[in-house]
């Protein structure tokens, strides 16, 4: 695990899948891991 995020409600799962999206066209093999919610895991963020 490269990054972890934590998210405690929609908005911030919103805000971790804009980073996520940003962070992997930057670093493609970053590996993110975090306990969010569903927009977040649809940006490629793995539960932990």
């Amino acid at each position: 695990m490269d990054v972890f995020f934590s998210t405690g409600e929609k908005s911030g799962d919103r805000i971790a899948a804009a980073v996520a999206v940003a962070l992997r066209r930057e670093f493609p093999n970053l590996d993110l891991a975090g306990l969010t919610g569903p927009d977040a895991t649809s940006a490629g963020i793995r539960g932990a």
